[in-house]
């Protein structure tokens, strides 16, 4: 099983410049610890992400790790030109010496559409067109490229990306997007969620690898990451305590940003939002009310891991067997936990979790 690291660089405490140094540290120690990637999310307009270039951060950091895997997760590409988001991350390629792994998506928050002025609804051909356009570039020569969105003259990116083949995946949760990265040719990344269960996610990504064998890649190559919240302490009461507050905050937050928020219209194209429904105040209250959002929720239906090492063993290996999960990307810092807690999590997790799934 491989495990990565992931990151929203949320900023509760209305100090970017902190959250850019305590993201930078926790991958440095993933680093050392032996994670195999680690991914940043971008957002704008908002505290629930403070990294709305992505590329800037994850270059800093190569400059302080040497192996892992570095990348967003992902890079909203209807926000950015496909031709500039191919250079700058071209450049994080040259400078982390070949270690870039491309999270791409297409956004969803309608608070960050408006911002850029751009219709939700046409997200996804823009991103279909961006990404055969920064393949394009990245792999040729010189290259052109006419759309309904982008018009591309003949031309040669410089600098183009290190590796020959930069690995690209796609953040998907609805059955379209599953089934739209085979066509493009990329890979998925996903997560249980509140709109997507387990048992969904699972039947979703078995129709996206059908469709990958079926444009002929071979089967045990399909590489999917799930991300998972993950915290772990020495107990799992500690590792509770730590992680209640940050969890009220990041879904009370994730909630006010997510389409239909407040009752607004949601796009078309996101319907899958309609099950979210509204949240718990507490994610740990056993009120009335929604309790999908308390920690006992979250860890049964495999949204997040808390608690110790000993539970940390248990719930992967039921992943592992019940869902063939055999890469997971770990989401470690949450809310404005403490970043002291999370170094602490990522030391436990290498020490007494990873080994028992080597």
């Amino acid at each position: 099983m491989k495990f990565d690291i992931f990151t929203v660089c949320e900023d509760p405490h209305d100090d970017p410049a902190r959250a850019y140094r305590e993201v930078t540290d926790q991958v440095v120690a993933a680093d050392r610890l032996g994670f195999n990637a680690a991914w940043l999310a971008e957002h704008h307009g908002s505290k629930y992400g403070s990294a709305p270039e992505p590329a800037v951060l994850l270059s800093a950091i190569a400059q302080r790790t040497s192996r892992i895997l570095l990348g967003p997760g992902v890079s909203i590409l209807p926000f950015t030109h496909p031709v500039h988001a191919a250079a700058q991350y071209a450049m994080v390629d040259q400078i982390s010496n070949g270690r870039l792994v491309f999270g791409t998506g297409r956004g969803y928050q309608p608070k960050e559409f408006s911002l850029f002025g751009l219709d939700a609804e046409k997200s996804r051909q823009m991103y279909s067109e961006s990404i055969q356009i920064i393949r394009g570039l990245w792999e040729n020569e010189s290259f052109e490229f006419a759309g309904d969105h982008f018009t591309i003259p003949r031309v040669s990116l410089n600098p183009r990306p290190l590796q020959d083949r930069v690995p690209i995946w796609v953040a998907a949760a609805s059955p379209e997007s599953f089934a739209a990265a085979a066509d493009l040719g990329v890979q998925v990344f996903t997560q249980p969620s509140l709109r997507q269960t387990m048992t969904e996610m699972r039947e979703n990504m078995s129709t996206a690898v059908d469709a990958y064998v079926s444009r002929g890649y071979d089967r045990d190559t399909v590489d999917i990451p799930v991300n998972v919240i993950v915290h772990i302490a020495e107990t799992d009461a500690q590792a509770r305590q730590q992680a209640e507050a940050p969890l009220r905050w990041h879904f009370e937050t994730l909630q006010s940003l997510a389409p239909g928020a407040g009752g607004t219209k949601i796009a078309k194209g996101y319907e899958s939002y309609k099950s979210y429904g509204p949240l718990s105040t507490s994610p740990t209250a056993a009120a009335s009310g929604d309790e999908r959002t308390s920690i006992d929720s979250l860890n049964q239906s495999g949204i997040a891991i808390v608690g110790d090492a000993e539970y940390a063993i248990s719930a992967l290996r039921r992943m592992r067997d019940e869902f063939g999960l055999d890469h997971i990307s770990c989401f470690i810092r949450f809310g404005g936990i403490d970043h002291g807690a999370v170094l602490r999590s990522l030391e436990i997790f290498a020490r007494d979790v990873m080994p028992e799934f080597s």
